[in-house]
């Protein structure tokens, strides 16, 4: 088309993967639990630390079988997954 400018790919230092990003929102929301863990076991029973606890480590489930089945669509899913993980 004329008149349209280009969109310019990023340049290869900041492009990155989701087989690059995955484990890296992985390792933050195992990071994330271990924190959880911490605030459950020094607040005693609190059920929002536990449950947050079975959130998190269903989705580091899915998001290691989705790194080891190499479909893009579960790894897609579970990156999205991963990063609505807070500890807000």
């Amino acid at each position: 088309m004329m008149g349209s400018t280009p969109t310019r790919p990023a340049p290869p230092s900041r492009a990155r993967t989701m087989a690059q990003a995955l484990p890296d929102e992985l390792e933050r929301v195992i990071i994330l639990r271990e924190r959880s863990r911490v605030k459950a076991e020094t607040m005693g029973p609190s059920a929002p630390y536990w449950c947050a606890d079975v959130m998190m480590t269903a989705a580091i489930d899915s998001a290691k079988a989705a790194l080891a089945s190499g479909d893009v669509l579960h790894v897609l899913q579970a990156h999205a997954t991963l990063q609505g993980m807070t500890d807000d």
